[in-house]
């Protein structure tokens, strides 16, 4: 008969499963503990560091050893405006975010460094960069059609390996989701950190900055961090952060505005023209992506014929606006600033009714009077 060893009558075990798998596997992962805890305890007092200016490769909009977002929906000219940043990067030129003004600081030419995984080097961008006058010989790239390009990750020593031969001055790479690891969900906060912590590091050894090239993402009446919701670690530990869009009603002008600098006050907007490839810097103004936003659904609103995308558009501008206020605002404040935008309070209503239903909001009151509308989340 064919009977399972431990089934049959008087088995005896010849050694205890307990100690030789369970007690075992502990005593190897203490001991994976204590070898990862470094015998050197030794620190530095503050008074033996050297304070240090922080440095600029764009004034002002791209740190130095570190990492500034690009960010903006299709369509917008990303591409064109990195080409043409590296570009001028590589001869020593000012760049379209410092005008093309003469009073600028002194540059030398410098390296640059580039990954593309939207367009190829032949055809598409090597064009754009010969258009914007670059010093070929100060870029480098791999192919998207060479093998080794699908190695080119953040948190790989390939990518460490390339920094230290060329030692660029800043590094794109476009779009970010192809440089982080396949099974990385940009959603997952700790992941996404351990993936740009690399780069940090890098930076700061190799003195690189990195331009991080972004989609984001299409929900309408959305600005500044919003727009980059699916990836919040990615705002939080950039060091300045650049959004695009279209910057007037025939989208014959665009717009980068600055949303978040850590080293200072963020730089005005630039706006620029795309003539045929190449950003022409037009003028700065103080406008936010908010203002452009906000401007481009009134705008949009008053083209509407229909009371259902009116309502729709109130909806995604009321959740815009809780996430702009920590997920909580003041019922009233939040009518009187889509009132402001232009909304009927018919729209404004029903776009409430709407979301509540869904179990997108919810209220609380405060007091005898105020009612605060609140995102569930």
């Amino acid at each position: 008969q064919n009977v399972f060893t431990a089934f049959k009558r008087g088995y005896q075990p010849t050694h205890s499963y307990q100690q030789s798998s369970v007690q075992s596997s502990v005593q190897s992962e203490d001991q994976t503990q204590a070898e990862a805890i470094p015998d050197d305890l030794s620190m530095n007092s503050l008074d033996e560091f050297q304070t240090k200016e922080i440095e600029w490769v764009i004034p002002g909009y791209v740190p130095r050893k570190q990492i500034t977002i690009l960010a903006g929906t299709g369509g917008t000219g990303k591409t064109s405006l990195w080409c043409s940043l590296i570009s001028s990067l590589s001869n020593g030129q000012p760049t379209i975010m410092e005008g093309y003004s003469p009073k600028q600081i002194e540059r030398h030419p410098v390296k640059c460094m580039f990954f593309s995984a939207e367009d190829t080097v032949e055809e598409v961008l090597k064009k754009r960069m010969e258009k914007n006058r670059a010093f070929m010989q100060n870029i480098m790239t791999i192919s998207i059609d060479d093998p080794r390009f699908d190695k080119v990750k953040f948190a790989n020593g390939f990518l460490e390996k390339l920094l230290e031969k060329y030692r660029p001055e800043i590094v794109v790479f476009d779009p970010l989701q192809n440089f982080i690891d396949g099974s990385i969900k940009m959603s997952d906060r700790n992941a996404m950190r351990q993936q740009m912590r690399k780069l940090i590091e890098y930076g700061s050894k190799y003195e690189t900055a990195f331009l991080i090239v972004m989609h984001t993402n299409k929900q309408s009446g959305t600005w500044g961090r919003t727009r980059m919701s699916d990836s919040a670690d990615i705002w939080d530990i950039a060091r300045s952060v650049l959004m695009l869009g279209e910057a007037d009603k025939d989208q014959s002008l665009a717009y980068v505005s600055q949303e978040k600098c850590n080293y200072g006050q963020t730089m005005q907007t630039v706006i620029f023209k795309n003539v045929g490839g190449v950003p022409a810097f037009e003028n700065y103004t103080n406008d936010k992506d908010r203002d452009f936003v906000m401007r481009d659904l009134k705008n949009k609103k008053d083209d509407k014929n229909s009371v259902n995308e009116d309502i729709e558009s109130a909806e995604n501008m009321i959740l815009s606006i809780l996430s702009e206020n920590d997920g909580k605002i003041r019922s009233k404040d939040a009518d009187e600033e889509l009132k402001l935008i232009g909304y009927t309070s018919y729209a404004i209503r029903k776009a409430k009714e709407a979301l509540k239903k869904a179990n997108l909001i919810k209220y609380s009151k405060s007091g005898m009077t105020d009612w605060f509308m609140e995102k569930v989340k």
